[in-house]
């Protein structure tokens, strides 16, 4: 009898996202730890739990500084991302955990290129600063060359610091969520430090169904 294959995605809704498992590119890493230092471990669940809280507290924490709209804006989307992969840790549902795993790699995307813009912005700044503080003194090129490495080049070191920690965090959830959902899709808790692998998850999932 002829066979049809059904991908099974955690959603079936006609606008749903497809589920991470079912993406070869969605989980680069296969671990069953969030976190391990020598004998100690932090499993996928609770390294899920800590890093949506994490979201949680900076969303909260811009908002408490304020600022403009732009601030606000991010402050509620990191408050709200960071809420839903705390919650769906805790809950062990997919749903959200697919929301945190999803929205993380826009938000950080989003921060990535406006870092990026910032950083463009005010380097050419700092050398008009640079051009007119120094232009007609009697060493000129050691001015330049001041004020390159004292303002330029930490203006470049801080953002790369800040562009690293956001491409780290982004990394860290992506592989912790990715494997998480795909240990509930399991059966499995998220609690038993295995990898999905480990626990005989495959990628996509298929069923086989006789045509009708």
């Amino acid at each position: 009898a002829a066979l049809r294959f059904e991908c099974r995605f955690a959603s079936r809704g006609p606008f749903s996202l497809p589920h991470p498992s079912s993406l070869s590119m969605s989980s680069p890493v296969e671990t069953g730890n969030c976190l391990k230092i020598g004998s100690a471990s932090l499993s996928l669940r609770s390294g899920a739990l800590i890093l949506g809280a994490g979201g949680l507290i900076y969303g909260l924490a811009l908002l408490v500084t304020g600022g403009d709209l732009i601030t606000m804006t991010v402050a509620v989307s990191f408050g709200v991302v960071g809420f839903c992969g705390m919650w769906g840790a805790h809950k062990r549902d997919n749903q959200l955990l697919k929301v945190f795993f999803y929205c993380t790699i826009i938000l950080c995307t989003i921060q990535a290129i406006v870092i990026t813009y910032w950083v463009v912005i005010n380097n050419a700044l700092m050398v008009a600063i640079r051009d007119q503080r120094c232009a007609g003194l009697r060493h000129e090129e050691e001015c330049k060359q001041w004020f390159t490495r004292t303002y330029i080049l930490g203006l470049w070191a801080g953002s790369l610091a800040v562009f690293l920690v956001t491409v780290g965090c982004a990394a860290w959830v992506v592989i912790t969520a990715g494997n998480l959902m795909k240990v509930l899709d399991a059966d499995g808790t998220g609690d038993e430090h295995k990898s999905p692998s480990e626990l005989g998850v495959g990628a996509p999932i298929v069923d086989k169904k006789p045509a009708k």
